[in-house]
């Protein structure tokens, strides 16, 4: 039987996951553009907003019930919005799986020779 709760371990490694995600790769191009201070100030701007906004998903989910995405936008919103949820995540699954398949350090060297690598 399928538990539906995350235990601590598993929640620290989607977190860690998460934060450490491709996007971590331009802050030192974003600072060095941008400035320290500014820089500084856009990411804890971006920062609060990342957080109001998993707030918000928390709360709607908690007060619907729903535990999807893609049900929650067709509560809230209607079926449309379940539709374009339901996109969006398959597209995000996508592009995780060509990131994967690119920079994966057990990809063998043929699907590198394939694509022009050198490996």
């Amino acid at each position: 039987m399928q538990s539906d709760t995350l235990s601590a371990g598993s929640l620290a490694l989607q977190l860690l996951n998460t934060l450490l995600g491709s996007g971590v790769l331009g802050l030192p191009y974003c600072f060095r553009s941008a400035g320290l201070a500014l820089g500084g100030a856009l990411l804890v701007g971006c920062s609060a907003a990342t957080v109001s906004g998993a707030g918000l998903l928390l709360h709607s989910a908690h007060v619907t019930g729903c535990r999807t995405y893609s049900s929650l936008a067709h509560t809230v919103l209607g079926p449309w919005a379940a539709v374009v949820a339901g996109g969006c995540t398959a597209a995000l699954q996508l592009g995780e799986a060509a990131r994967l398949a690119v920079h994966s350090p057990l990809r063998s060297p043929r699907p590198c020779r394939l694509a022009g690598g050198r490996r």
